[in-house]
């Protein structure tokens, strides 16, 4: 008889948040709401696949336009990543392009993200977001053009 194999404990695996899909049944409010509480304490957002599927936009291409930022063209500072930026420049235009009946309950959290942004040194026009290339790749990934 051979002698049992070691024991070795199982550490839990932290379950992935889950998977939310652009329907009809999720009401206006509710996905405010949601993409709010995926803010991070900075005033970031992070590129997952909830904020893609509350976003409306494929997660494949989120990343896929994430990665392709120039980095040398973003000169960012205070460990801010390019996905953060993107993430949060795709949020602050899906809040004003598609949910403009919602300002009240979005202005001061884009504010925030806005001041994110500035301090993670991106520059922030708000007068021409052409400008960078952040603000065109989320445009285009989002389809408002």
């Amino acid at each position: 008889m051979s002698p049992a194999p070691p024991f070795q404990p199982v550490s839990p695996v932290p379950s992935a948040p889950p998977v939310v899909s652009l329907t009809p049944t999720i009401d206006t409010d509710e996905r405010l709401r949601s993409i709010i509480s995926l803010q991070g304490f900075a005033g970031s957002w992070k590129v997952t696949p909830a904020l893609s599927g509350l976003l409306g936009i494929d997660h494949k291409a989120v990343v896929s336009a994430a990665e392709q930022l120039e980095s040398g063209t973003l000169s960012l500072s205070d460990g801010a990543t390019k996905d953060d930026v993107w993430a949060t420049v795709a949020v602050i235009l899906f809040f004003e392009e598609k949910m403009p009946e919602k300002k009240d309950s979005w202005e001061l959290v884009v504010e925030k993200a806005l001041q994110w942004l500035e301090g993670s040194g991106l520059d922030v026009d708000r007068e021409d977001k052409t400008k960078t290339s952040v603000w065109n790749s989320a445009r285009k990934a989002m389809k408002i053009i």
